[in-house]
């Protein structure tokens, strides 16, 4: 079993075995740069979910397969 606690856009947020679960609320409203990365206006659990989940989906985050570095795209 495998388990990160991270945070994310100011929210506390757990990772267990590939599921994400997004504890608290995220402590921003907006942000620019995650506006221009990821095309979120208005921060909530759910815009935090998305992006883990991409993440893991994209570049295998929190599973032992990560990609630790990029030349194309910054991770926030």
């Amino acid at each position: 079993m495998s388990e990160h606690l991270l945070e994310m856009a100011g929210a506390r947020v757990r990772v267990r075995d590939g599921k994400v679960e997004v504890l608290t609320e995220p402590a921003i409203r907006s942000c620019p740069l995650r506006r221009d990365l990821y095309g979120i206006k208005i921060e909530s659990k759910e815009t935090v979910k998305r992006v883990i989940e991409e993440h893991m989906a994209e570049l295998g985050m929190y599973g032992p397969k990560r990609v630790l570095e990029l030349e194309d795209k910054p991770v926030s």
